[in-house]
């Protein structure tokens, strides 16, 4: 499957507009919502966020 993954990542970057392509550090796509930029929230901010979302 990773194969598969980096075989289709390659073609879209082959396939994109000139100046399209931002690079992105693995470990802000594997951060997940909770944690933009990689910075993890604490429990505060996290009660914080489901409050907002109606929770």
């Amino acid at each position: 499957m990773e194969r598969t993954e980096n075989d289709l990542l390659k073609l879209l970057i082959d396939a994109a507009p000139q100046g399209t392509i931002v690079q992105i550090s693995r470990n802000e796509l594997t951060a997940g919502p909770g944690a933009p930029g990689s910075i993890a929230l604490g429990q505060e901010g996290v009660d914080d966020l489901l409050a907002d979302l109606g929770f």
